[in-house]
C-alpha cells in the first residue's frame, strides 16, 4: 500500500485540523482539500476516493465527518468518484491519547464494509483521512477493503504526525540519505 501526506502534524497543519474537528470549521476541510491535489496525483491513476468514516454517533456530534468533507472536495476538484464503502459498527474511544496497541485494541470490530458495496479489483481506491498517526485506522479500513476484494489500495492523508521512536528513525533515515 501506497501512502502520501501533506505535511507533518504541527503548526499551521496541526492547528488547522483541530480547528475543523473542534470547532467545526468546514470550509476550512475544503481549503485543506485542495492541499491535497498533488499528492493524490503522485499515487498515479485515482479511481476512487474512500473517506474513513466516523461512527454515527460522532459525526452527528460533530456535524459532518472531515475525511468525507475533504474527499468529496478533492473529488471536485480532481473529477475522482468518491464512494461511502466502510463505516463504523462500533463506538470508539478517541485515539488521540492511545499508543499503537491501544490503537489496534480500540478498532477491534469497529470497521465494517458498507452493505451493498463491492469492489471492483480492477480500481484502485485511496482512502482518505485527515491525520496518520500509526496508520491502526487506515490499516483497518484497508483490511475491509482487502477482504471485499479490493487488489490496489492507497492512503491518503492531509498530516501525518510521526510518534516519537518513528521520528526518529525518520532523522536516521534523512541523515543517511543527506550527501
Amino acid at each position: 500500500m501506497r501512502a502520501r501526506a501533506v505535511a507533518a502534524y504541527a503548526g499551521w497543519p496541526a492547528a488547522s485540523l483541530r480547528k475543523v474537528k473542534y470547532e467545526r470549521e468546514r470550509d476550512r476541510a475544503r481549503f485543506l482539500a485542495g492541499k491535497l491535489v498533488q499528492p493524490l496525483a503522485a499515487l498515479g491513476q485515482v479511481d476512487v476516493l474512500i473517506p474513513v468514516p466516523l461512527h454515527a454517533e460522532r459525526q452527528e456530534w460533530r456535524g459532518f465527518n472531515q475525511s468525507d468533507v475533504m474527499a468529496r472536495c478533492l473529488g471536485a476538484l480532481t473529477a475522482t468518484g468518491v464512494e461511502l464503502a466502510i463505516r463504523r459498527v462500533k463506538i470508539t474511544e478517541s485515539q488521540t491519547h492511545l499508543n499503537r496497541e491501544q490503537r489496534i485494541a480500540n478498532l477491534d470490530g469497529a470497521i465494517a464494509i458498507a452493505p451493498g458495496w463491492h469492489a471492483d479489483p480492477a480500481r484502485h481506491y485511496v482512502l482518505l483521512d485527515d491525520v496518520y498517526t500509526t496508520g491502526t485506522t487506515i490499516g483497518a479500513c484497508a483490511e475491509q477493503l482487502s477482504q471485499a476484494g479490493a487488489t490496489k489500495i492507497s492512503a491518503l492523508t492531509f498530516a501525518f504526525d510521526l510518534q516519537p521512536k518513528d521520528l526518529e528513525a525518520y532523522r536516521r533515515l534523512v541523515s543517511v540519505a543527506l550527501p
